[in-house]
């Protein structure tokens, strides 16, 4: 029982033994401190246990865990943050002043000098819608002329139509060139059609109307009225027609492929010669001269450099040319067309107004050749000017004014001379033909209702 209980002794001392060697190993590798294990060849130390008592157990037997060596991250500076910069407030802009201009007052009779007498009698020929009317230059013989599309199926040419010039009166009065046409109106018109114009003759003394020349318009007299130039609307070109036997031929061809028309035509005084614009709309204006016979050299006037040319007009005498032009000074808040003069032979080209735009009629000259008519607008005089009625001598150094909107309140346009050089004829807002007294200064309001006016000194 003793020996036994020894061995059993000896037995459980060797286990507790054990036991403890198994807890001091796992306590570190410093375990037990006489023993020190031989390095394993190309096998990595073992780690140290972690101290953390929650974690696993980790063998004596298990390989180590490499930890990876961290690479070292390169810092970028990041960029200072962009600022946005200070919005800057723009400058309020300087209104430039209205530029002030003194008033022009209304010129006092006399207003030209004109010879001693009594104005001539005269007729004035205007036109209501298709209707053409006549009044005698005191107010009186009102009286219809023609009913024209009563006659014909067709209607007197307008502006709306993109023309000008309804009619023209023969140089003796006793005739007038009609333009017209198949249509009344653009309105009236298919997309897409054209309009086909027609020149007629109208007998005044007779009440007879005769066709003269299909495909034409811009009819103007010769000087001694035996024959008419006109625009053809099939060739674009200057044609000439004989009135008594209707021969007719064109005597200024154009460049039709790049749009060139002959427009804006008038005789020099002796009928051998005629000046025009050869016009592409809004490119270029050529002004030349021609011969009515159709043969000799094409002076050019004025070159293709000027934007647009207007109404050249001879002088009664002609020795000089008028026209309206873009060119010169421009010192008004638009361009302004401007009445310039020249030589007929393109010399000595001089403007004659300024800061009036020339507008709302063609210039014409005094039946002497001293003086100019026109309506035009005179910048800044206010805020919304009208046209009023202008005489410019033909130096440019007399400008007069006729007529004042600050007064009437409406425009006046279409300004011709009466036969004798006393008296001006005009059309106002106002819907009425009017004349003015040369000499007195006297305006007098004759019909209403006129659209536009043409000059016949026919006595009946």
């Amino acid at each position: 029982m003793n020996g036994l209980h020894m061995r059993l002794t000896i037995a459980l001392g060797a286990l507790l033994l054990a036991g403890l060697l198994v807890v001091l190993a796992s306590c570190g590798p410093g375990w037990p401190p006489s023993v020190t294990p031989e390095p394993l060849t190309e096998v990595a130390q073992p780690q140290a246990m972690p101290s953390s008592t929650t974690g696993p157990i980790v063998s004596l037997f298990q390989s180590p865990i490499q930890t990876p060596t961290p690479v070292p991250t390169l810092w970028i500076e990041p960029p200072p943050p962009t600022r946005r910069p200070t919005p800057t407030i723009p400058p309020v802009p300087t209104r430039l002043p209205t530029p002030v201009v003194t008033r022009i007052p209304t010129a006092v009779p006399p207003i030209i000098p004109l010879p001693p007498g009594q104005t001539a009698s005269y007729t004035i020929a205007f036109r209501t819608g298709n209707l053409i009317r006549a009044i005698r230059n005191d107010g009186t013989s009102e009286r219809v002329l023609i009913d024209v599309h009563a006659q014909v199926p067709l209607f007197l040419a307008s502006q709306d139509m993109g023309v000008d010039t309804w009619a023209n009166p023969s140089p003796d009065g006793t005739q007038l060139a009609l333009v017209l046409s198949n249509v009344e109106s653009r309105t009236s018109l298919s997309k897409g059609e054209a309009p086909e114009y027609s020149i007629y003759l109208f007998d005044l003394r007779m009440g007879i109307l005769r066709q003269l020349v299909q495909g034409g318009i811009e009819p103007v007299w010769s000087p001694g009225g035996a024959r008419i130039a006109y625009h053809s609307t099939r060739t674009q070109g200057l044609w000439i027609v004989d009135v008594a036997t209707g021969d007719r031929g064109e005597i200024y061809p154009v460049d039709r492929e790049n749009e060139h028309k002959a427009v804006n035509f008038a005789w020099a005084p002796g009928g051998q010669r005629l000046v025009l614009v050869d016009s592409v709309f809004r490119r270029s204006a050529t002004m030349v001269v021609v011969e009515a016979d159709g043969g000799g050299s094409v002076p050019v006037l004025v070159s293709p450099q000027a934007p647009e040319l207007y109404f050249p007009q001879w002088s009664p005498n002609g020795d000089k040319i008028l026209y309206v032009s873009l060119l010169g000074e421009r010192s008004g808040p638009d361009y302004p067309y401007n009445l310039w003069i020249m030589n007929p032979d393109g010399s000595r080209q001089t403007q004659l107004t300024r800061d009036i735009d020339v507008t709302a009629g063609i210039p014409r000259w005094s039946p002497d050749g001293n003086w100019i008519v026109f309506t035009g607008i005179r910048y800044y005089e206010e805020p919304q000017p009208l046209t009023d009625l202008w005489l410019i001598d033909r130096t440019g150094t007399e400008l007069k004014h006729l007529t004042s909107n600050f007064t009437s309140a409406s425009n006046e346009w279409l300004a011709t001379w009466s036969p004798d050089g006393t008296q001006l004829i005009y059309v106002t807002d106002l819907r009425r033909v009017w004349t003015l007294s040369l000499s007195i200064g006297v305006q007098t309001g004759l019909s209403a209702t006129p659209d536009f006016i043409v000059l016949s000194s026919l006595d009946y």
